[in-house]
């Protein structure tokens, strides 16, 4: 994903290579290299980390405010769509002893909806025949969820910003496919790792929703 990124960065040379961009591309794509780097530190043993937490806790608040407006933009596809959002972040913040499984049966359930929602069979279906590369793009006939993602982000799926885009994409097919073992999950999550996942669902609606809405010249 680093170097995808990297790649991203050093193919902007121009003022009109950023101007023709999204407005929201390049600081989604900084925000998703930040939140996949957090989410990989929750792996590490604590001896082996910074030993500044206070900048960390900075980070953390900073990301996090960043893609507060997750909310709105769910309840603008759908304000059923906003509710098992809400509840995972809630459920983080208690005291339930099973919260990590609430998460992630909450995020799965949103996911799920959403993008079926926001790249419906059909329309995935007649698109696909249009992409040079259909490799994992339907099982057993269907649109896959990578197909779907893939749909909803056309628009992007060329350069610069493809490359990154091909990375990040399966990264949260990733993402979900761990949502959707949710019963084969062993749950001892820390609430560090908790939150990341959370992080990482803020950061990917976030562009996956400005996306679908067409704000691609805003």
């Amino acid at each position: 994903m680093a170097a995808s990124y990297g790649g991203l960065a050093e193919s902007l040379r121009e003022i009109s290579d950023i101007t023709r961009l999204p407005a929201f591309v390049l600081p989604g794509a900084t925000h998703e290299v930040y939140t996949t780097s957090f989410a990989l530190e929750t792996l590490r043993p604590w001896d082996e980390r910074d030993d500044d937490v206070e900048l960390e806790i900075q980070l953390i608040a900073e990301a996090e405010l960043e893609t507060s407006g997750c909310i709105a933009l769910l309840q603008q596809v759908d304000p059923g769509f906003a509710r098992p959002y809400i509840g995972a972040r809630d459920a983080l913040h208690g005291n339930n002893a099973d919260r990590a499984r609430h998460i992630l049966s909450s995020l799965r359930e949103m996911w799920n909806h959403l993008l079926r929602r926001l790249a419906p069979d059909d329309l995935v279906a007649a698109w696909i025949p249009e992409v040079p590369n259909q490799k994992d793009l339907l099982h057993e006939g269907k649109p896959t969820r990578r197909a779907r993602v893939l749909y909803v982000c056309r628009e992007l799926n060329n350069d610069p910003p493809s490359d990154f885009l091909m990375h990040d994409t399966r990264a949260l097919v990733k993402l979900i496919e761990l949502f959707n073992r949710v019963h084969e999950l062993e749950t001892e999550l820390t609430d560090e790792q908790l939150r990341a996942i959370l992080l990482k669902t803020d950061s990917w609606l976030m562009y996956i929703l400005q996306i679908s809405m067409g704000n691609f010249h805003k």
